[in-house]
C-alpha cells in the first residue's frame, strides 16, 4: 500500500470574498473557520427581517395616510405622486397652495383644482395626516439603513474571510 502525501490545496481569497458577498459567513466556512462566520450569517438573517418589517410597516402606513387623505381631504388617489402627498400635508387646501405659488410667481407648480383637489376640514386634521405621512416616510428611511447594514455586514464578512484564508 502506497502512502500518498496529501497536498493541501491553497484556498483563493477571491472565492471567500464571493461567498461572503452572497451569504455573509460562507466565506469563513470556506476558509475552514465558521466560528466567527456564524455571527455574520445570523446578523444577515436578522437584518433581512428588519428590512422586511420596515418595508411592510412603511407600506401599511402609506396605505393609511392615502386612505385618510381620500376620506377626510377629498383626494382622488389616481395618478398622484409622492410629491403631491407630501404637499397636501403642508397646506390646508389646494386653493391655499395655489395662492402661495401664484404670489411667488411659481405658476408651473400650481395644481389643477379639478384633478388635484384637497381640503382639510381643520388644521388638526391636516396635522394628523402630516404625522401619518411622516411615520411612513420614516419607516422607508429605516429600510435604507437596513440595506446599508446588509451591505456592511457582507463587506466585514468578506474582509474577515480573506483574513482567515491568508492566515
Amino acid at each position: 500500500m502506497k502512502r500518498f502525501n496529501k497536498i493541501k490545496k491553497k484556498k483563493e481569497p477571491s472565492i471567500g470574498i464571493l461567498f461572503s458577498m452572497l451569504i455573509p459567513g460562507m466565506g469563513e466556512l470556506y476558509a475552514g473557520n465558521y466560528e466567527s462566520g456564524k455571527y455574520f450569517t445570523i446578523t444577515d438573517g436578522v437584518l433581512w427581517g428588519v428590512f422586511a418589517g420596515f418595508n411592510f410597516y412603511g407600506k401599511w402606513k402609506e396605505d393609511n395616510y392615502k386612505s385618510f387623505a381620500q376620506s377626510k381631504g377629498g383626494v382622488n388617489l389616481e395618478g398622484k405622486d409622492s410629491d403631491y402627498f407630501a404637499t397636501i400635508g403642508i397646506y390646508i387646501s389646494v386653493d391655499e397652495y395655489n395662492r402661495i405659488k401664484e404670489l411667488n410667481r411659481e405658476f408651473y407648480n400650481v395644481y389643477d383644482p379639478k384633478t388635484d383637489f384637497w381640503k382639510w376640514e381643520s388644521e388638526s386634521q391636516r396635522k394628523e395626516y402630516r404625522q401619518m405621512w411622516l411615520s411612513s416616510e420614516q419607516a422607508y428611511n429605516n429600510v435604507r439603513f437596513a440595506i446599508g447594514a446588509l451591505i456592511l455586514n457582507r463587506l466585514i464578512s468578506a474582509i474577515n474571510a480573506v483574513r482567515l484564508i491568508s492566515a
